[in-house]
């Protein structure tokens, strides 16, 4: 591999452009309530089978997320949109970020233990209780998820604050909203939200000394199995379709 090389020294969007895409953001994240409400009511999905939605509805969520970064990037200053975002190679074996996502997980799971993490009935957990939706999630909380959340974190919001605050404070805040969005599907448990934080620092620091996007989305992939793996061990309803 060639080691990274950044488009430009520093990020030629702004915090004009942060505050537009959480906009947009947000406008996605009612469409597709929205949208996956009315195929809910469409297909005369029963509560039990309402998980069913819940997976469509996040991979609409990453493309409109998609769309967004695309329009801020791309039209609007004319940059190349995966280079502009970092995704260029990194100077070591993609193992390493691989590992490290494995180890990081095991970690992060002594860790939950040890805050005493309370389980909650959450509409991620039901997605475990059939098979279909169990391999959906995995397979797609493993490959799209980590790449569409690495792109904005990580690619488009962290470099803004490393710019303006150094990249220990950067990282740590960056770190700090992602894991504040994965509060709610994890039924506002502080302990969730500060383990994923933890989490956030790691890929944040992975993106930092690597210059690359794509080595802190393997490092996420490699978090996310594990996590998964570690789900669906623990699940003995898998059984169902």
């Amino acid at each position: 591999m060639t080691p990274a090389t950044e488009v430009t020294p520093e990020p030629t969007w702004n915090y004009n452009d942060l505050v537009l895409f959480i906009f947009l953001a947000m406008v996605s994240i009612g469409a597709a309530q929205l949208l996956t409400y009315i195929a809910v009511s469409a297909l005369h999905l029963s509560k039990a089978e309402r998980p069913l939605a819940l997976m469509p509805a996040q991979i609409l969520l990453y493309v409109f997320l998609f769309v967004a970064l695309f329009g801020i990037l791309k039209l609007q200053y004319g940059r190349p949109f995966l280079e502009s975002l970092a995704w260029v190679d990194f100077p070591f074996t993609a193992l390493a970020p691989l590992a490290l996502g494995f180890l990081l997980a095991f970690a992060n799971g002594l860790a939950s233990r040890l805050l005493q993490t309370p389980e909650l009935d959450t509409p991620i957990q039901h997605l475990f209780d059939r098979r279909v939706t169990a391999i959906e999630f995995g397979v797609i909380g493993t490959t799209i998820g980590p790449l569409c959340e690495e792109f904005v974190f990580r690619g488009f919001i962290q470099p803004l604050f490393v710019r303006s605050l150094g990249p220990v404070v950067g990282i740590v805040i960056t770190a700090a909203l992602f894991g504040s969005l994965h509060l709610a599907q994890n039924g506002f448990a502080w302990q969730a939200g500060l383990v994923i934080t933890f989490a956030g620092i790691a890929f944040g620091w992975m993106r930092q000394v690597s210059g690359s996007t794509r080595a802190s989305t393997l490092m996420h992939s490699g978090y996310n199995f594990i996590v998964f793996v570690a789900a669906f061990s623990q699940t003995g309803n898998l059984t169902n379709k």
